[in-house]
């Protein structure tokens, strides 16, 4: 007997410790557990900080104190099924408490009296909001990939780790003119060849083994040569480890072709000047920013940055006799309404001697006829301008000796009319030389040869005769 009574207590002890172990367990679980009997009263609550309520609060007081009428009836009503059906409900829930809003799970299972009839019914609310609001983020984030995916004019894939597409963007699809349904599953080896699929490859495997790569890559589209700018990226699954890699690609062919074309233009522009001896200036009137191109500095002998971008720097480099002269042209060109302005000035260069130098701009005005800005070019001039002079030199010689000259000189052209003749001719036959310009030669020979000489000269213009010694008379 005292045997069979330490076996009772033994089981009553270990029930006893279950029980606690139970009770713990359910009175520190964030799950919402509570019993409720048959006219909606509280007869158990687990003090879930939830609602902010603690066990002896709400036992024994009516359901709807602790939530909003809505979800209580919701609740009631299946409360009332499983007691009248014995059968346990699983439903979701969205409940609105104090300004926050919830999500749960709720199980409602029956409850037996001592009799075997269910007097109550126990309800255990799994709270999913923590759940839903990382699902709702999840789904919001696919739908932004979603929609950055089939909108995007770059071109973005995802390969797996056998080199195999297994997704495509729509703009990827297009520029190879395919479905996306035959892009997918393919390799670089289908799509582009052999011969740039290798070196995909490569840098594939890189990416692969942990890199992110961005790079310019070159590849055949429909036998045409174009050029992307390519980002590669790992991706991972939720075990950490690289399972496949991400690319976007955007096709740069158009700005490289401009690019290039800019550059062949830059250094068409670079030899032009270079070779002219000119340098561009810009000049806005509306906020005085200047811009002097370096090789206008140059043209004077210093470097860029010896010469500030500033309007004050051109005229201080003038030479004294013309700095007041250059503000003078530019506001009577400012005031009228021509285009185009062309002048030239003496400039001083860094070594101190003196270069002429040749001014263009042209002025973009408003509907007003009001100047907004300048462009224009300045040019060395100085060897044209000694060759000029070293020419009106030696004109002035040569008119010296031409009208000094002991014997007559003249010049008619292909009808015989006189063009030009030196004073001595002129006095040796008694007229100025303006009187004798422009008539024809044979006006002035004897009557009795004027026939003769006209016809004399006709011959040797006709024949392109070398000039012949002859003798004519000439009337004085």
């Amino acid at each position: 007997m005292n045997g069979s009574q330490d076996q009772l207590k033994k089981i009553a002890g270990s029930l006893l410790e279950n029980d606690m172990f139970l009770h713990g367990l359910v009175e520190n679980t964030s799950v919402f557990v509570m019993r409720v009997n048959k006219d909606g009263k509280i007869l158990y609550y687990n003090g879930s900080n939830l609602f902010g309520y603690e066990s002896k609060d709400v036992i024994g007081k009516s359901l709807g104190q602790m939530s909003e009428i809505e979800t209580v009836e919701h609740y009631l009503e299946n409360a009332a099924h499983v007691m009248e059906s014995g059968e346990p409900v699983i439903y979701e829930d969205h409940v609105e408490w104090q300004d926050r809003e919830y999500d749960f799970q709720i199980y409602i299972y029956p409850l037996l009296d001592e009799a075997n009839r269910i007097d109550s019914v126990g309800t255990i609310a799994f709270n999913l909001t923590e759940q839903r609001r990382i699902e709702k983020a999840l789904h919001e984030s696919e739908q932004r990939f979603k929609t950055v995916f089939e909108s995007a004019k770059d071109l973005i894939f995802i390969k797996d780790k056998s080199f195999r597409y297994t997704h495509v963007s729509p703009s990827m699809a297009k520029l190879f003119g395919m479905e996306l349904s035959d892009l997918i599953g393919k390799t670089d080896n289908e799509i582009f060849g052999s011969e740039d699929a290798k070196e995909i490859r490569q840098v594939d495997k890189r990416v692969l083994q942990g890199e992110t790569i961005e790079r310019e890559d070159k590849m055949h589209v429909h036998g045409v040569r174009k050029t992307f700018h390519v980002i590669k990226t790992p991706m991972y699954a939720n075990s950490g480890e690289i399972n496949s890699l991400c690319g976007i690609a955007r096709d740069i062919t158009e700005r490289i072709n401009s690019e290039n074309e800019l550059r062949k233009s830059q250094e068409r522009y670079e030899l032009a000047t270079s070779a002219a001896r000119m340098g561009v200036w810009d000049w806005d009137l509306l906020t005085n920013e200047v811009y002097i191109d370096p090789k206008i500095k140059a043209l004077l002998g210093y470097s860029d940055e010896e010469i500030p971008n500033e309007l004050d720097e051109i005229t201080k480099h003038a030479h004294p006799d013309h700095k007041e002269q250059i503000w003078k042209d530019a506001i009577s060109y400012f005031s009228g309404a021509e285009t185009n302005f062309e002048t030239e000035y003496r400039m001083i260069h860094k070594d101190g001697t003196t270069r002429w130098i040749m001014v263009i701009g042209t002025a973009i005005r408003n509907d007003n006829g009001k100047p907004l800005r300048m462009i224009g070019t300045l040019t060395d001039v100085t060897e044209r301008k000694r060759i000029e002079e070293a020419l009106k030199i030696s004109e002035q010689k040569y008119r010296k000796l031409y009208n000094d000259a002991p014997v007559g000189y003249h010049e008619i052209d292909t009808q015989g009319k006189i063009m030009n003749m030196n004073q001595t001719e002129a006095e040796m036959l008694g007229y100025n030389v303006e009187e004798m310009i422009g008539k024809y030669i044979w006006e002035f020979a004897a009557p009795a040869q004027k026939k003769l000489v006209r016809e004399s000269i006709q011959q040797k213009i006709r024949n392109r005769e070398e000039d012949k010694s002859f003798e004519r008379t000439y009337l004085c």
